[in-house]
């Protein structure tokens, strides 16, 4: 949020509201509110305001592309983003939530999957038709889905195991206009879209549980601000160790392996993952890796 006030750059929009839709995840406003006023006050910068961003915004839309497409998976749209400031300033502000909806009933014995790095029963290329569901559904984005040699136009909303044992997709046919469930080991394909939607239940494909944040003291001296400040030094020596004299200029990717969840550090923004052993030291079958940080 400080770095949207001062430069107002597509990644920080995308951040936020990426964030901020993760409803189990985002902490209280309240405690987000306190943080943000220190960080403001350290720069000697006001608090954000949506007017203060107004000016920006064509700049930003036209450099939405350019900086974002090398960094994920599909695109979104920017308005998408940009017309979620309103819901998520109005949160910050007063505490009042956008109403969220409902799950979607669960059927006796079935169980709700969230955890990215779950290893699921299923065939690997069914793996990587779930991280670009989780990807499309995380940012309001309409899935084509290969199912049974059609494909489908589906809003993305829940992965659960049955009672027998199966792992269903829940989510909404654009086409046929209902709810349809499908099982994953029988997706043929999925491709995100640039059709929006606006959730009709609660999207259940995010990670779970609230981040926490602990408790932070008031204080203009920078002192107070320099834990903080070690930290990050800390962070880049070890980046630096790891990486070598040869990453020590110009900015590192940071790809996540969508199936075991192993991080791997990059020159260049390229996604496509090698061979390797997941963090228990199996062979992991993933070969597609999502973008998850950018250091500079």
């Amino acid at each position: 949020m400080r770095a949207l006030a001062e430069r107002t750059r597509p990644r920080d929009l995308y951040d936020v509201i990426n964030l901020y839709r993760n409803t189990d995840a985002r902490p209280s406003p309240s405690v987000l509110l306190d943080v943000l006023r220190q960080k403001c006050e350290f720069k000697g910068i006001p608090l954000p305001k949506p007017a203060d961003l107004d000016p920006h915004r064509g700049d930003l839309e036209a450099a939405w592309e350019t900086m974002l497409r090398h960094q994920l998976p599909a695109l979104p749209p920017v308005e998408s983003f940009w017309s979620a400031l309103s819901e998520f300033f109005d949160w910050l502000e007063s505490g009042r939530a956008a109403e969220i909806p409902a799950s979607y009933t669960a059927a006796p014995g079935e169980t709700i999957l969230r955890e990215r790095t779950l290893r699921l029963p299923v065939p690997p290329a069914s793996q990587s038709h779930i991280e670009v569901i989780r990807f499309a559904a995380a940012n309001r984005m309409c899935v084509d889905l290969e199912y049974q040699n059609r494909t489908r136009r589906i809003e993305p909303y829940s992965l659960r195991r049955t009672m027998d044992g199966n792992i269903i997709l829940h989510a909404w046919n654009i086409d046929s206009n209902g709810h349809r469930s499908y099982r994953v080991d029988r997706i043929q394909g999925a491709r995100s879209t640039n059709q929006v939607f606006t959730p009709r239940y609660a999207i259940e494909l995010t990670p779970s549980g609230p981040v926490a944040i602990p408790p932070t003291e008031r204080s203009s001296s920078s002192g107070s601000q320099g834990s903080g400040t070690g930290l990050r030094r800390s962070t880049r020596r070890r980046t630096s160790r790891t990486l070598g004299s040869s990453l020590s200029t110009g900015p590192t990717y940071t790809y996540q392996c969508g199936m075991c969840g192993k991080k791997f550090r990059r020159r260049k923004p390229s996604g496509r993952l090698n061979k390797h052993k997941d963090p228990g030291g199996w062979q992991c079958a993933g070969r597609t890796g999502f973008l998850v940080d950018t250091k500079y």
